[in-house]
């Protein structure tokens, strides 16, 4: 939890100076995400990766936050979108493939 803990710090910190705030309120969201990580445990899929599923609900959190206290939502160019859209891409295609590769009958799927 402590590894999961600083890639979060990471990640609020670097949304927050992305969006010129001042970083007195990022430790703020990053309690906010760990709870909800804990209190949302259950939600989440093995087969899939838990730094996708963490960043995604600190993702809400800092929106949340954002929210509350009235920040200016600006466009943001698709270029510097987050790559955690890229990850859970990489993760349907993944998904995809195994579920594909399951169907095959034996014969096919292992190698002879």
């Amino acid at each position: 939890m402590l590894e999961l803990s600083q890639l979060l710090r990471l990640y609020i910190k670097r949304r927050f100076d992305r969006l010129n705030r001042p970083a007195n309120d990022a430790e703020d969201v990053v309690q906010e995400a760990l709870l909800a990580i804990h209190n949302r445990r259950h939600t989440y899929e093995p087969d899939l990766p838990v730094t996708a599923w963490a960043y995604a609900i600190a993702r809400y959190k800092l929106i949340d936050h954002l929210r509350a206290n009235n920040h200016e939502f600006q466009m943001i160019p698709l270029d510097d979108v987050d790559s955690v859209v890229d990850v859970r891409d990489q993760v349907e295609a993944k998904i995809a493939v195994q579920n594909g590769v399951s169907a095959l009958p034996d014969s096919l799927r292992l190698p002879s």
